[in-house]
């Protein structure tokens, strides 16, 4: 239950949202984080069983885990996908959350104090202080006091939002008005850490920790005779907020170049949401995953691809 919607999570026998029994063969799996678990919309509105439906008798099992990066998904892909043989696996990467992810996962793997994923994930912020100073520094303890004294007036307020104007420096977009009136909200915490791209302090092989699990799994689902398949979803941030802050669309950018380098099959999504972004919102208003309208859009298009490459059609 959530300010915005009210749904039941049910999940099969492992913990995924899928029904149980699972097929005996699978036709498609569908690996990814929270974005795929189908928030607000349930098990019939998630995008996966939408697609299944579009297929009409093709089975297709959403392996989802909150949190979860690359090296999840081809870990996750390992224990409980590859048995089942499925002719195509789709690897979505919503890179809002993908890279952090990716970063949590890898530190979690070489903690062996820590046995409880979802529990390192979150108090990741509470147990990696070591980048952080215990006490403000001075220049610091004095910018948060001029903050302050700023935020005690309206007419500072003002008068410091012109200054920074006339500088050339832009606050995060924290809501945007669409064409027929419907207000977004936007994270400007996501904005930040777009901006920031691949370059993390502590993690100078962060590409690699990303995209070497892609290419492990890529090697994995053709040496068993199926297809993979990487998606590209974007956030609302990375729809809304670049006129402002271009840079928020450098982690994509590069990524593309990543995947197109290890050669990996790509659908990128980033346009079909893009046509829609001014006139119909395909997230919720102010939570953060895609609302029944974008779990559709991410459907309609899977499918369009299936059908062009003669997916499960009879080869000539």
């Amino acid at each position: 239950v959530t300010p915005e919607y009210s749904y039941a999570l049910n999940t099969d026998h492992a913990g995924f949202p899928n029904p149980d029994p699972w097929p005996e063969a699978l036709d498609i799996a569908v690996l990814g984080n929270s974005l795929l678990n189908g928030a607000g919309v349930g098990y019939e509105g998630q995008f996966s069983t939408l697609l299944q439906e579009k297929l009409a008798g093709r089975s297709v099992l959403n392996f989802s885990v909150h949190g979860g990066g690359t090296a999840h998904q081809q870990l996750t892909y390992e224990k409980f996908a590859a048995p089942l043989n499925p002719r195509l696996v789709i690897a979505t990467l919503w890179l809002t959350w993908d890279i952090n992810n990716s970063l949590h996962f890898h530190g979690w793997l070489a903690d062996s104090s820590r046995p409880d994923f979802t529990e390192y994930r979150h108090t990741y912020g509470q147990t990696h202080r070591s980048q952080v100073p215990d006490e403000p520094s001075r220049i610091e303890s004095l910018r948060a006091e001029l903050r302050k004294f700023i935020g005690s007036s309206y007419l500072l307020r003002a008068a410091h939002r012109y200054s920074k104007s006339l500088r050339g420096i832009k606050d995060p977009i924290e809501r945007v008005v669409l064409e027929g009136g419907e207000v977004l909200y936007l994270s400007t915490r996501d904005q930040k850490r777009l901006m920031s791209g691949w370059e993390r302090a502590g993690a100078p092989e962060l590409r690699e920790i990303f995209f070497a699990p892609l290419e492990k799994l890529r090697t994995e689902v053709e040496a068993g005779g199926g297809c993979f398949l990487v998606v590209l979803v974007p956030s609302k941030e990375e729809l809304y907020a670049t006129e402002d802050f271009p840079r928020i669309l450098d982690p994509v950018r590069e990524a593309r170049i990543e995947l197109e380098a290890r050669r990996m099959p790509t659908l990128d999504l980033y346009p079909v949401f893009e046509a829609v972004a001014a006139s119909h919102p395909a997230f919720y208003k102010t939570d953060m995953h895609l609302n029944a309208f974008g779990h559709q859009l991410v459907a309609d298009a899977l499918a369009g691809w299936i059908a062009r490459e003669r997916m499960f059609e009879p080869a000539d």
